[in-house]
């Protein structure tokens, strides 16, 4: 596991930019639609020693997985708690986030890639199911698009989207604030071994 996490620190992606976003509250109105940002380049990760030995990582542990989702496919309730088995790669995103959009071919790339494997992809939006679907319709991307049911939990709430992360073992291992390239040997050599542990 040490090797993944000096990987991780090391690794960086290539970012172009971010966009204002809501917090993840389906209720929020968000009047930052066309700020952009620039980010952190660096993936941040919470695996190392110093937090693993701290007595709240408990609570986090349990918090990553209470995430609750709808498909958008026939509407069904998900619960992370059902996945807590898997690596999950989850997106925060939304259809009017011009980097959002721009980064979507390359998360269809990986997910393709880990059909049938213990990898779980999450792309989720607090936009209205219609405005998800017209999206999904008119990019045909194949990606498992979910849509926020109630409150995230504070380790996934943000003010800029993309945000990214990618979970296992009941911790946040990597995140990522910005557009990036998923579909890099780099990311699927870090899939590859949270995998394989």
């Amino acid at each position: 596991m040490k090797n993944i996490t000096n990987f991780i620190i090391i690794f960086s992606f290539v970012l172009f930019a971010a966009c204002g976003g809501s917090t993840g509250n389906n209720n929020d109105e968000t009047t930052e639609k066309d700020t952009t940002t620039v980010a952190d380049e660096k993936i941040s990760t919470s695996d190392t020693k110093e937090e693993t030995d701290k007595p709240a990582e408990n609570k986090m542990v349990s918090e990553v997985y209470k995430l609750n989702l709808i498909t958008l496919t026939d509407n069904s309730k998900v619960s992370l708690t059902d996945y807590q088995d898997k690596v999950l790669f989850l997106n925060f995103w939304a259809t009017w986030c011009g980097p959002c959009v721009a980064e979507m071919p390359s998360i269809a790339s990986l997910a393709k890639k880990y059909e049938g494997k213990k990898v779980a992809f999450f792309i989720i939006s607090d936009e209205a199911a219609e405005t998800v679907s017209n999206f999904e319709n008119s990019k045909k991307l194949g990606l498992p698009f979910y849509l926020q049911d109630g409150q995230i939990p504070a380790i996934y709430m943000g003010k800029y989207i993309p945000r990214t992360y990618i979970v296992h073992g009941g911790k946040v291992v990597a995140e990522h604030v910005g557009q990036a390239n998923w579909d890099t040997p780099e990311v699927g050599q870090m899939i590859d071994s949270l995998l394989a542990n």
